[in-house]
């Protein structure tokens, strides 16, 4: 059967990674272990570039990948630093600003003050910072500066979950939950859920990898970047209470697929384009990098249940395009359906095995289909003895499906309308659409010459499965699932963003070019990417 042939490609899970409270290991066959619907894109962007700061500095050379070993699954253990007294500072505390509306003799009283009260609240001795800077005042405008770097400020987060925009490796941090009394802080996994470890597998497996060490490192990891300078100001030379939290990657079932080498393409594409500012690529690496991962999970529902990955109707939101937003509303709640479905499958097949027919006519019998159930469901809390084998199998798929349905399966609906690929409205449901900056995401990585605009939509169906215009919608469907006019006038609305946002000019009224602003068209060397 196919979902056995798939099952039999699966790396196994490496010895030394222990993984608590799983109830049932169904889910993670399919997609790995984990995605988690309580991390955000960005929460996800920056566990990975955590894990590759930490490999730029441990395999040295450039490199933050170390490559695959044929059927051996990765096991990676490395280190995140709390950065206790920078995010102390930036996050917690309330002196500076005290400090800055009280009267001083001095401003270098004013920064003496705030020293000698930071030390007695955050235990840190912040003395240093008096060879920094010249005053109190450019100390606290250079911390008002970081503390406007901060990603997701809207979120209501603890301090040691809050984080800046990583355009250095000074500026990734741990997402820790902290210990009174001094405690060693312990590694939280709501948020760093591992979303990022699996993006980092993702691409350590990718036929890109090689030429990504040296991208990674230079746009990301460089330390000499402006922003990174200024952290650097305020850390050094300390690292008091700058602890570091032991983790280790997840599960990642699958050796090659297709998605890994289209999300190295993409990250490879953005990364290239130098004139590109290093603190402008975060943004549109977050869409991508999320988009990809909700299209792995699509199609490796898809796979499972032996069928094509259904495509993305994208409504562009104008009048009079009712039935693409039906259409686009009933394949957003496809898809998600599909993975519940994969689900069931994936356990329903086992009992097409040998194994379990056999456990089926033993003389205990229900010892014997529990036994194999744990074997390769991992499952031991959800079933017991005086369960018929029929019953345990009913068990198991509850339980997958409850896990499921509390965060995978709410993964790509959340991320989508996180990275602007999707939009709700009350009473009318969620739908894919797209936000103009999620449009020129998808024109920095798939544009690097001028490209004929139904060229441009083209690839967005090659690529991402997303349908716009009539022509790819033909396509996609064996009969149009809406008038061919509302398709048109799709098209055309995008068209106008486009042009509104810079991004595509018209020469004719049968020519129209999407055009990427940081591609410099004077370079030979740049071509139509793959």
């Amino acid at each position: 059967m196919h979902a056995m042939r798939i099952s039999a490609t699966q790396l196994e899970l490496p010895a030394e990674l222990r993984i608590q409270n799983i109830k049932t290991w169904v889910e993670e066959q399919i997609w790995g272990h984990r995605f988690y619907n309580d991390q955000t894109p960005w929460l996800m962007l920056l566990e990975f570039l955590s894990l590759c700061a930490y490999q730029a500095v441990h395999l040295g050379g450039n490199r933050v990948f170390p490559g695959t070993v044929e059927k051996k699954h990765e096991f990676i253990s490395y280190e995140l630093k709390t950065q206790y007294p920078l995010r102390y500072l930036l996050f917690r505390d309330r002196n500076l600003d005290e400090c800055e509306r009280e009267d001083f003799a001095s401003e270098t009283a004013r920064l003496d003050e705030w020293i000698r009260r930071a030390k007695k609240d955050a235990d840190v001795d912040y003395g240093y910072l008096r060879d920094v800077f010249i005053d109190f005042r450019s100390f606290a405008s250079a911390v008002n500066l970081l503390r406007s770097a901060e990603i997701e400020q809207h979120r209501d987060r603890r301090w040691s979950s809050r984080h800046l925009a990583p355009v250095g490796p000074d500026m990734l941090m741990a997402d820790y939950k902290p210990k009174p009394n001094g405690a060693r802080p312990e590694h939280d996994r709501r948020f760093f859920a591992r979303g990022g470890e699996l993006v980092y597998l993702m691409l350590n497996r990718s036929s890109r990898r090689e030429s990504l060490d040296g991208l990674i490192c230079s746009r990301l990891l460089a330390d000499q970047d402006r922003w990174n300078r200024m952290v650097n100001k305020i850390i050094s030379p300390a690292s008091v209470r700058s602890e570091n939290i032991h983790a280790t990657t997840g599960y990642l079932p699958l050796a090659h697929h297709p998605r890994y080498d289209l999300l190295a393409e993409d990250w490879h594409a953005i990364l290239s384009l130098a004139r590109l500012p290093s603190d402008h690529l975060i943004e549109p690496l977050m869409r991508i990098t999320a988009l990809n991962v909700i299209l792995y999970i699509i199609e490796r529902a898809s796979e499972e249940l032996e069928r094509n990955p259904p495509p993305l109707p994208i409504d562009v939101i104008s009048a009079g395009n009712a039935s693409i937003r039906k259409l686009s509303t009933e394949h957003y709640h496809l898809h998600r359906e599909m993975s519940r479905e994969a689900i069931k499958h994936r356990v329903n097949a086992f009992t097409e095995t040998d194994e379990w027919k056999q456990a089926r006519v033993a003389v205990n019998r229900n010892k014997q289909a529990m036994d194999a159930l744990v074997r390769a469901f991992r499952c031991r809390s959800v079933i017991d003895l005086k369960d018929t084998p029929e019953r345990q199998v009913e068990k198991v798929i509850e339980q997958a499906i409850k896990n499921h349905d509390s965060h995978l399966g709410r993964v790509p609906g959340f991320q989508a309308q996180q990275i602007g690929l999707a939009i709700s409205r009350t009473g009318a449901g969620r739908w894919y659409s797209f936000s103009d900056s999620l449009v020129e995401a998808l024109v920095l990585t798939n544009v690097t010459i001028p490209m004929e605009y139904g060229e441009f939509l083209q690839r967005l169906w090659n690529r991402y499965r997303m349908v716009i215009g009539p022509a790819v919608a033909e396509q996609a469907f064996r009969e149009l699932p809406a008038p061919r006019e509302q398709f048109k006038a799709n098209q055309e609305r995008l068209e106008d963003r486009l042009r509104v946002l810079g991004l595509l000019r018209r020469l004719s009224d049968d020519c129209a070019f999407v055009e990427n602003p940081f591609v410099n068209p004077c370079d030979p060397t740049r071509g139509t990417p793959s």
